[in-house]
């Protein structure tokens, strides 16, 4: 039977499981995720760039706001900000041109800072004690570099794993496993399709 480890933070996660369906995905997040008391870089900041749903807090200010990824618009617009761009899934897919300084509300250690971004470090994620890989998963799915990091020091070589980008699955390389499959666009909705594909392949 197919048995499906979602390995990326809450609430994301849960709500994947939820898509999927409980009897053949599970969640255990690779990573945990803690607040920054951080202060705002100074700056005549003429936009703002939001990448994941943990920077959207109260204390952001008022700017134009671009989003990476549907979800994180709408829960930014929620919040109150004026979202003016959203992005499929990820940076690329977003038009940064027309701002000469953005400021970006991130995680400590951001993995891209793109052109004419200022960090603003809020969150930073740790690596989850409580993770573990049980015996009857068959497939592993990867959101982050940090989290392949984790994962490479499993036991792999009964398993598949499913990457969300070709970064991602740099970091398993020499890694023994079953089987490796890489989105072909890094968004949490062409992985799950990917994971829906690999479900219906075996069973």
């Amino acid at each position: 039977m197919v048995k499906i480890l979602i390995t990326c933070t809450r609430p994301r996660a849960d709500e994947i499981v939820e898509d999927l369906g409980h009897d053949i995905a599970i969640t255990n997040p690779a990573l945990c995720v803690q607040k920054l008391n951080s202060k705002q870089p100074n700056g005549d900041f003429d936009a703002m760039l939001i990448t994941s749903r943990h920077v959207v807090i109260d204390e952001l200010p008022d700017l134009p706001t671009i989003c990476v990824g549907s979800k994180t618009g709408d829960i930014s617009r929620l919040k109150g900000l004026d979202v003016v761009q959203t992005g499929r899934g990820n940076i690329q897919d977003l038009d940064l041109s027309p701002y000469k300084n953005i400021l970006y509300p991130c995680a400590k250690e951001p993995t891209d800072i793109p052109n004419n971004c200022t960090p603003w470090p809020i969150y930073e994620t740790s690596p989850n004690p409580d993770f573990k890989i049980d015996n009857g998963v068959t497939h592993v799915a990867v959101f982050s570099v940090k989290a392949a990091n984790i994962i490479r020091e499993f036991d792999m070589s009964d398993k598949s794993i499913i990457c969300l980008s070709q970064k991602i699955a740099d970091v398993l390389n020499g890694v023994s496993m079953k089987k490796l499959v890489i989105c072909t666009h890094p968004n949490y909705n062409t992985i799950k399709l990917l994971i829906t594909k690999e479900m219906r392949a075996h069973t």
